[in-house]
């Protein structure tokens, strides 16, 4: 399994914005991202303002100077859920570059960033570097990361392969709002399949991280949309 999948956490305080290198690497990895899903994700180097507030951020963040703007077209398909499948393995990739971030659906104020006609921002992350957390930061990161055995994730209708079992774990490590952990996956006939119970925003982000979080193990690709049904690779 991918290290950063098992080691990486979400970061709120932060020690600097991203290094010059780190910046670079982030830049060429949104325009890539930003081409193969329709989104229009964006870096700012200076979202301060929008987490300034700490009645509105329940003093959870510090520090925080950079974000990704993670947004796209009014009328993208399955808008949220692009967001988390493609925000997901940037976050993965960033994290292997030694960049922290946080996915923030709500808790800063949206009306300090400016968003262009027509987009919509469905959330955005925070990023920079930061340092090992402490014991504080430890208890509060055990208390909103515990997870849901793979049992509470999955319905099969046989025992799961070994594969299967591989990629559902990679799914329960999957970062969620208020560590909801809502998407469901099925096993039926040979097929999996993920879905969620609500049409929530920041849950359909969820679906979309869980689902690339199963084929960052699996391979593959995954179809968007409620219901949609994991491919597996060609020669799988």
């Amino acid at each position: 399994m991918r290290a950063a999948l098992e080691k990486r956490y979400s970061v709120r305080t932060y020690t600097a914005p991203p290094t010059e290198a780190q910046t670079a690497f982030l830049c060429a990895a949104l325009e890539k991202m930003n081409t193969a899903s329709g989104l229009t994700a964006a870096y700012l180097d200076d979202g301060a303002a929008a987490f300034a507030s700490r009645t509105k951020t329940y003093g959870m963040f510090k520090n925080v100077q950079a974000l990704i703007l993670l947004k796209g077209p009014r009328d993208l398909p399955d808008l949220c859920e692009t967001v988390g499948y493609y925000g997901q393995a940037l976050v993965l990739d960033l994290w292997e570059k030694g960049v922290g971030s946080c996915w923030v659906g709500g808790t800063f104020e949206k009306e300090k960033l400016e968003i262009p006609a027509g987009e919509d921002l469905v959330c955005v992350l925070t990023v920079g570097q930061f340092e090992a957390p402490g014991t504080k930061d430890k208890v509060i990161l055990n208390r909103l990361h515990k997870r849901k055995p793979i049992s509470a994730r999955i319905t099969a209708d046989a025992p799961l392969p070994t594969w299967l079992a591989a990629a559902m774990e990679g799914v329960r490590l999957a970062p969620s709002a208020v560590n909801a952990q809502s998407p469901q996956f099925v096993w039926q006939g040979g097929i999996v399949t993920a879905t969620i119970g609500d049409e929530h925003p920041m849950h359909l982000v969820d679906l979309g991280i869980a689902k690339q979080n199963f084929v960052q193990v699996a391979g593959g690709s995954f179809a968007l949309g409620r219901g949609g049904s994991y491919i597996p690779n060609a020669d799988a």
